[in-house]
This record gives C-alpha cells, sequence and structure tokens, in this order.
C-alpha cells in the first residue's frame, strides 16, 4: 500500500505511484458566536444572552473561547422553522 502525502490543492496526481487523487474540502464543525450570530440574523449579544440563559444553540467552551457545533447550529435552526 503506498502512502499520499496530501497537499493543499483538492486534487493532484501522487508523485510515487501515479494514482490520480481528489480530496473533498475539509468541513468546518466549529463556529464563533459571531457566525452563530449571522446565521441566525441575530445580534452576538442575543447569541450571548441564549447561552447564559441555557437556550439557543449548544455552546462549548475551548479554553477561552466559546464555540458552537455547526450540527446543533442547524438542529437549533431547524426547531425555529417550526414557529
Amino acid at each position: 500500500m503506498k502512502s499520499h502525502d496530501k497537499k493543499e490543492a483538492a486534487h493532484y496526481v501522487c508523485p510515487n505511484c501515479k494514482h490520480d487523487i481528489t480530496y473533498k474540502p475539509i468541513r468546518k464543525e466549529w463556529i464563533d458566536e459571531k457566525e452563530v450570530a449571522k446565521r441566525l440574523n441575530m445580534s452576538v449579544q442575543w447569541v450571548r444572552n441564549q447561552r447564559y440563559s441555557n437556550q439557543g444553540p449548544k455552546a462549548h467552551k475551548i479554553g477561552r473561547k466559546v464555540r458552537y457545533k455547526l450540527f446543533d447550529v442547524r438542529a437549533y435552526e431547524r426547531t425555529l422553522e417550526k414557529f
């Protein structure tokens, strides 16, 4: 089995075995509160208030930063669509 070094390009030919390799772009799984506010069309302060009151999408503290899983934000968006 030959090893392939990932390159930044999405498509390249391996120099060792000449296989044609295509990589899918990496999905962004974590987003910050600014991106959540933009997706929900709300202010950053509204997102913070929701987090403080244990409402809104589930937030995670990673070190000193607050991040949201994109999956959780999408699930929260679906609950808003019901109203």
